[in-house]
């Protein structure tokens, strides 16, 4: 069937070649498509998409799937070579006592600082209610009001301070 398909597309592009305005037609929107694909992937992803371990809490894991699109691995390897791909994630990885951060150094920096605030909540044992402003967050980027959240949470004077005191970000 799909043979059949390119004869005829060949058939018609050596007929189309005597004109150049048929030429024109039938190769402009394949390359208008292949430019559209290679310099906007993603597009239609409005969503930030996170990785982490199947060994990690069931809990965190269920509590990070509330707010963005995650992806779930067996080791560390598996998701760092995920990591390293061409679209914007940030792994969430066990680090002791707290959690790391690992990104590949190319993503947007709101995916990162969504990242750092959401895994931020959810270290501090914030509810839903409060971290639900994390999706506002994520839309109209960061705003005075979750860093206001953070410092009562915190009870410190500079919150962006108490991030970075919270989350190791790795960039591999």
């Amino acid at each position: 069937m799909i043979n059949k398909i390119f004869v005829i597309f060949r058939k018609d592009f050596l007929t189309a070649r005597r004109d150049a305005m048929a030429t024109y037609i039938m190769v402009i929107p394949l390359v208008l498509a292949v430019g559209i694909t290679l310099f906007a992937p993603g597009l239609n992803d409005t969503t930030v998409k996170l990785a982490m371990l199947k060994s990690d809490d069931i809990e965190h894991i269920g509590y990070m799937k509330q707010f963005s699109k995650v992806e779930l691995f067996d080791n560390m390897d598996e998701l760092e070579r995920r990591v390293k791909k061409r679209d914007d994630i940030a792994a969430i990885v066990p680090s002791g006592n707290s959690y790391e951060i690992i990104l590949q150094g190319n993503e947007s920096e709101i995916v990162e600082e969504y990242a750092v605030l959401l895994n931020t909540y959810y270290e501090l044992g914030a509810t839903k209610e409060e971290t639900g402003i994390i999706s506002e967050i994520m839309i109209a980027y960061i705003t005075p009001n979750a860093f206001e959240i953070l410092s009562k949470k915190l009870a410190t004077s500079s919150p962006k301070d108490a991030i970075a005191n919270v989350v190791i970000i790795k960039n591999i």
